[in-house]
C-alpha cells in the first residue's frame, strides 16, 4: 500500500524529481492537495469536476469578502485556500491518472480567471464604504489587471521550462487555434465544448500570453549570454514562482485576515509589479549577478 501511495504521489508532480525546482506558489496547497488525490484517486471524480468544486468554492470566497463584517473576510480568507488546494488537485489528479486533457486545461484556466476578478469586485464591494468610489474601482481594475499578468508571466516560463525537459502537458505557451485542435476527441460533443473553451481562453488569456511571448523575445534579445538554457534556470523558475496564483491567493487571505484589503491593492500594484519588472531585467542580466 505504501508503494502504491508513493507511486500515485510521483506520478501526480509537476516533474521528476531530477526536473523539478522549488515552487514558492505550490507550498500552501501542494501538500493537503496530494492527500485529496489519495482519497479520490480510486473513485470516478474526475479532475473537471474537481475544478467545478473549485469554482463554488471560489464565488463563495467572494461573496464573504464582499461583506463588511471582520468575521465574513475570515470565513473569505478560509474559502480561498480551500479554493486553492483544490485547485492544485485537479491537475495533481489528471497527472496521477496519466489523463491531462485540453478540457480540463482551459477550464481551470477560465474558472481562475473568473474567480480571481470575483474576488476583486468583492474587494471593490468591500471597500467603497471606506474610500471614494472612483478610487476603489480604478484601484481594483489596475490591482486585478496587475495580478492576472503577474500570473501569466509565471505560468508563461513554468510551461516553456515543461517542454524544455519534455514533460508532458496539456499546455502551449501560444493557445492559437491550430488544425490539430479542431480534431482532438473524436465524440462531437467534447469537440464542440472543447473549441467553445479554447476560444473564451483566448479571449480572456490570448492577450495575456502575446504580451509574455513579446517580454521573452525582448528579454532573449538583451541576454548577454548563450540561450542555450534559457528555460532551464531552475533558480529563475524559483524566483518567479513568487508570482503564481498560490501567493496571490495566499496575500489575499492574509491581508483579508489582517482586515487590509486596501494595502493589499496597493500591494498587488506597487510591490507586485516592481518584483516582476526586477525578474524580467534579471532574466536579461542574471548572469552577471550574484544572488
Amino acid at each position: 500500500m505504501k508503494k502504491d501511495i508513493f507511486s500515485i504521489e510521483q506520478a501526480a508532480e509537476k516533474f521528476n524529481p531530477s526536473k523539478d525546482f522549488f515552487d514558492v506558489s505550490a507550498i500552501w496547497g501542494k501538500k493537503p492537495a496530494l492527500k485529496i488525490v489519495r482519497w479520490i484517486y480510486n473513485t470516478p471524480i474526475t479532475p473537471p469536476q474537481v475544478t467545478i468544486v473549485a469554482l463554488f468554492f471560489g464565488i463563495g470566497a467572494a461573496y464573504f469578502l464582499a461583506r463588511q463584517e471582520y468575521l465574513y473576510l475570515c470565513v473569505g480568507a478560509i474559502l480561498i485556500q480551500i479554493k486553492n488546494i483544490l485547485d492544485t488537485v485537479d491537475g495533481h489528479l489528471a497527472r496521477a491518472r496519466n489523463t491531462p486533457s485540453r478540457i480540463g486545461r482551459f477550464l481551470d484556466s477560465i474558472i481562475d480567471f473568473t474567480t480571481n476578478l470575483a474576488f476583486f469586485i468583492a474587494i471593490g464591494l468591500h471597500l467603497q464604504s471606506q474610500y471614494s468610489t472612483a478610487e476603489i474601482w480604478v484601484l481594483s481594475f489596475a490591482a486585478f489587471l496587475s495580478s492576472q499578468l503577474q500570473c501569466s508571466y509565471y505560468v508563461f516560463y513554468v510551461i516553456s521550462y515543461a517542454h524544455s525537459v519534455n514533460r508532458q502537458t496539456a499546455s502551449r505557451v501560444d493557445e492559437t487555434v491550430r488544425e490539430e485542435d479542431n480534431a482532438v476527441y473524436s465524440d462531437p460533443f467534447k469537440q464542440k465544448f472543447l473549441m467553445i473553451l479554447q476560444k473564451l481562453f483566448l479571449l480572456f488569456f490570448g492577450w495575456q500570453d502575446r504580451i509574455m511571448m513579446k517580454i521573452d523575445w525582448w528579454s532573449l534579445k538583451y541576454f548577454d549570454s548563450s540561450p542555450s538554457n534559457w528555460y532551464l534556470d531552475k533558480k529563475m523558475l524559483t524566483m518567479t514562482s513568487w508570482l503564481g496564483l498560490g501567493m496571490q491567493l495566499f496575500f489575499i487571505s492574509l491581508l483579508s485576515l489582517l482586515n487590509q484589503l486596501y494595502f493589499y491593492l496597493w500591494f498587488v500594484i506597487i510591490a507586485g509589479n516592481c518584483y516582476w519588472l526586477f525578474l524580467i531585467y534579471y532574466r536579461m542580466k542574471g548572469k552577471k549577478w550574484k544572488i
